[in-house]
């Protein structure tokens, strides 16, 4: 009973490090990125298979290298995380991130081509992110950005065409990117007492900017059009209540006192940062809606949204930033 115990006690602590509701929101970026590539063309590759995996590798593996290198900082700020509670060790979890690692080079070299060298700046971006950019002010929020983009890219490359890359692809690579740049810089400051700013106004923002230039691309049709407006406008909806929300924390007149209103931050923002990682989910079904693929992008976007559904289930239970 004892050793039972300590399984499912060292199986929790893993799950924990890995952040197990963020770990649905990833094979929507590789599934987003194929489906934009092959815009409407109906393709069938088994590299689809294998960029998911090592899409799914990387992101572990930065989790990983995160919480080694925020060691003295997780014991200061968050104590029950794996590392400083004792559940695992420091020096595992750096060689457990490495494994992953390694193990998504591998699955990127079976697929061979320009999916190898997506695959190692992916790896690389990961690694100096948590290694030593993290820190640095705009460069680190903007690398983690970058990691999400390079997942769908690390999709598209995966589409047997000999030009995968379209228009489409990377206008949603730099979505997600100054969108997960703008929810990362949030996510830095979400164990300080501090007022909302323009940061809560952000993640908004990036949607905003991406819709004006995402719309002239989309497939002809009408299914592919709301598919992706209503999947577009729900992403949008839930950051619009962010920053009201947050504005709403700044200037409460239940909290007249300055440090009251900052330290209130404190109780809701960590929660929404949940939420606006889950938002991820929406965006990818829009852009695979917007593809125009019929049925088959139908499946895909209702697998996406089956991972949307385990990814709060799991965040009632989970660390999730």
């Amino acid at each position: 009973m004892m050793h039972e115990e300590a399984d499912r006690s060292r199986l929790r602590a893993w799950l924990q490090l890995f952040r197990a509701p963020n770990l649905f929101t990833v094979p929507g970026d590789p599934l987003a990125g194929y489906f934009l590539a092959a815009h409407s063309t109906v393709l069938v590759g088994s590299s689809l298979g294998l960029v998911l995996a090592a899409s799914l590798s990387f992101y572990a593996a930065g989790l990983a290298w995160n919480d080694y290198f925020d060691f003295k900082e997780d014991r200061r700020a968050r104590a029950n995380r794996p590392l400083p509670s004792g559940d695992i060790r420091p020096r595992t979890a750096l060689w457990a991130g490495c494994a992953l690692a390694g193990m998504g080079l591998l699955l990127c070299a079976r697929v061979g081509g320009p999916t190898f060298w997506i695959g190692m700046v992916l790896a690389a971006c990961a690694f100096t992110y948590n290694h030593c950019l993290k820190s640095v002010p705009g460069v680190g929020v903007f690398t983690m950005g970058a990691c999400r983009a390079l997942s769908v890219l690390l999709g598209a490359s995966a589409v047997p065409m000999r030009h995968p890359f379209s228009p489409p692809v990377w206008i949603a690579a730099i979505v997600v990117l100054l969108y997960v740049a703008s929810v990362s810089q949030l996510a830095r400051r979400e164990t300080e007492p501090h007022h909302p700013g323009i940061e809560a106004w952000m993640p908004l923002l990036a949607l905003l900017l991406g819709a004006f230039f995402l719309v002239p691309t989309l497939a002809d049709g009408m299914p592919a059009r709301v598919g992706f407006a209503t999947a577009y406008a729900a992403a949008m909806a839930v950051t619009l209540l962010f920053a009201l929300r947050m504005r709403a924390y700044a200037s409460t007149p239940n909290l007249p006192l300055d440090l009251a209103r900052k330290q209130a931050i404190l109780t809701v923002l960590p929660v929404w940062i949940g939420r606006l990682i889950g938002v991820l989910l929406l965006l990818q079904v829009a852009f695979i809606l917007s593809a125009g693929f019929g049925r088959p992008g139908a499946l895909a976007a209702v697998v996406v949204l089956a991972c949307g559904t385990a990814n709060r289930l799991l965040a009632r239970t989970f660390y999730a930033s």
